[in-house]
């Protein structure tokens, strides 16, 4: 059975199915699932802008060219600072004419802007603790394809995807941020990419969410370690690969491998009840991942949560209900997984621990 989704919105949706048997007999079941339709811009550059083009004249040309275009910028030079302020009704590409090649400093978002996309660009410098930056309501972004050290998606944000990246040297390398107080983000996914330690915070940073896919992404070398202020308040890496706080529902944490890390793996606490805030974690599947040979050394710092040990903790579930935890394996770590306080209607099985 194939099921075109092209005229579905991208975002959660049920699908239901319906067996009979030659007495009559009927089952029902259903499975919440995320459409993402696969964005594809177009073969050749609608417009080519200048290699001494400004910021202005790149928002400009992003704000009002025509739906499922491209703006292209040449290679090899750095063009500053970006912001957009626009609220789109089709997704408009920035990309490079070849490979990675055209740089951008920070692009900022406003909380109006929708529909942009970008596309094999380089964005951001070393040790920026964020260099994608987008006010509340900010939808309908993906970033693909391209080398940068992280960015933020504040209150509300929907419809998000990363694919494709390579993120590195990170403060948090993608944070989906608000509180229990506010309006949730939702709709986002998170697929394919690189994540490289060392990173000041989080790789990975979610709160108060819903529908949230992190599937087939490689994160290597999530180490403890002191970092430049610049990247943590504290000067020291509070690093997890994915931590989850103030609660959430509908997280698929997916065919991911966490290799050769002295930090946290997949870490999910601090549910809390709120104007929108669940409570607990709703419907956590962790399935089919690889979490390998992660291991304190003797030039970690202290452990964020130590738990009677120094040891850290590659799977760790708190306060959840309706959690999968399938076909894993988690093997050679310096500490064990653990499913704790306030879990409710788990099933485990076909694991390697």
């Amino acid at each position: 059975y194939t099921w075109d989704t092209t005229s579905l919105p991208d975002g959660q949706t049920t699908v239901a199915a319906k067996a009979y048997d030659s007495f009559s007999n009927t089952a029902t079941a259903s499975q919440v699932t995320s459409v993402s339709n696969v964005i594809v811009p177009p073969a050749t550059c609608t417009t080519t802008l200048s290699s001494t083009a400004s910021a202005a004249t790149i928002q400009s040309a992003l704000e009002n060219a025509a739906n499922n275009s491209a703006v292209c910028l040449p290679s090899g030079t750095n063009y500053g600072n970006v912001s957009l302020n626009k609220s789109r009704t089709g997704y408009v590409t920035l990309r490079s004419t070849s490979g990675r090649g055209a740089t951008i400093g920070t692009v900022t978002l406003s909380q109006a802007s929708q529909y942009f996309r970008f596309d094999s660009l380089t964005i951001g410098s070393i040790n920026a603790k964020y260099n994608m930056t987008s006010g509340t309501n900010a939808s309908n972004i993906q970033v693909v394809n391209s080398d940068l050290t992280g960015f933020v998606a504040w209150s509300n944000a929907q419809n998000w995807l990363a694919e494709g990246n390579y993120f590195h040297d990170c403060g948090h390398c993608i944070e989906f941020n608000t509180s229990a107080s506010y309006l949730p983000s939702q709709h986002l996914i998170v697929r394919g990419n690189t994540f490289m330690g060392p990173n000041g915070e989080d790789m990975i940073r979610i709160a108060n969410f819903r529908d949230v896919l992190i599937e087939n992404n490689e994160f290597i070398n999530n180490f403890e370690h002191t970092v430049p202020t610049s990247q943590s308040s504290d000067g020291v890496c509070h690093c997890d690969v994915v931590q989850g706080v103030w609660g959430g529902s509908d997280l698929v944490f997916r065919g991911n491998s966490i290799l050769n890390g002295t930090g946290q793996g997949f870490f999910i606490k601090d549910a809390m009840p709120g104007t929108y805030g669940l409570g607990k974690y709703q419907n956590v599947t962790v399935e089919n991942n690889l979490i390998v040979n992660n291991k304190k050394d003797s030039d970690s710092p202290a452990p964020q949560f130590s738990w009677g040990s120094s040891a850290l903790t590659p799977l760790f579930i708190f306060e959840a209900d309706n959690v999968r935890i399938f076909n894993n394996t988690v093997w050679d770590n310096d500490g064990a997984a653990i499913i704790s306080d306030g879990v409710t209607n788990a099933v485990i099985k076909n694991n390697v621990f």
